[in-house]
């Protein structure tokens, strides 16, 4: 690493070559490495190497990542969206990778930054019944279904608050507490969809079609994902070992496609 940091790049592949002959299995070893090669041009030489970190370690997103690098400084858009993916798959709140999918203009958006602010502040205000006026600045529509969402949430966490030990301050909310409150939220969005057919919200909207397909789960570890999550979304993995790329694929990729102008095109 200190080679590495000081720009002796040659010195720093000799000594990562060390480390993965004492160490084979050491998966950051070879995404360093990688990254190295990138560096130096070589891109086959970091396309393999980015795939081995891939099968050292699945649950590490840098390999993956670096594979989406190479892959698009060779020109395999799909490949590069797919690694993407991989590697958010590995850890939706990996940001390098939010950060990559950006550059590369692909249309593809982190849903969660339609979340509007005051139904964050609201829940942390403990507001179970928010007015018209407290969500002042989002749009009116939308009103009946966030009113629904913090009503959840807020009641979710009097419970939580009751059951708990009173010297732990800090709230740790829960994926099953996320998954009810959108559920509930998107009761309540259906139906003001159903009586303005016209009208639609970009986030209320793709969350009812990831709802109705079956896929909120996904859509919960996507677009909300938090640290407290991580446990649920290991063994939800292991459940649906697809369901997170065909979320991307059926949901996120489809709507950046529809979103974009026949100029992009």
């Amino acid at each position: 690493e200190n080679l590495f940091a000081g720009g002796q790049e040659a010195k720093a592949i000799t000594a990562l070559h060390q480390v993965i002959n004492l160490e084979p299995s050491y998966a950051t070893a070879y995404s360093r490495l990688a990254e190295l090669y990138l560096r130096d041009g070589k891109f086959d030489e970091a396309l393999k190497i980015s795939r081995t970190a891939t099968e050292k370690n699945p649950r590490d997103p840098t390999g993956f990542f670096m594979l989406a690098r190479v892959a698009a400084l060779l020109g395999k858009g799909e490949d590069a969206v797919d690694s993407l993916i991989s590697s958010l798959r590995a850890d939706p709140g990996y940001p390098p990778a939010w950060e990559l999918i950006t550059q590369l203009n692909l249309g593809i958006e982190h849903m969660g930054k339609y979340f509007p602010r005051p139904v964050l502040w609201l829940i942390d205000q403990e507001i179970e019944e928010a007015s018209d006026q407290d969500l002042a600045g989002v749009s009116e529509l939308t009103h009946p279904a966030w009113k629904a969402y913090i009503t959840t949430k807020v009641r979710w966490r009097k419970f939580t608050f009751q059951r708990r030990n009173p010297q732990y301050k800090v709230y740790r909310y829960t994926f099953r507490e996320e998954l009810t409150a959108l559920t509930d939220l998107l009761v309540i969005w259906k139906e003001v969809k159903a009586e303005n057919p016209d009208q639609g919200d970009v986030l209320l909207d793709h969350w009812l079609a990831a709802s109705q397909a079956g896929a909120l789960d996904a859509a919960v570890f996507s677009d909300l994902f938090v640290e407290q999550f991580r446990q649920d979304f290991t063994g939800w993995k292991i459940e649906n070992p697809e369901k997170f790329k065909d979320y991307f694929y059926n949901f996120v990729i489809p709507r950046a496609s529809n979103n974009r102008s026949p100029q992009e095109d």
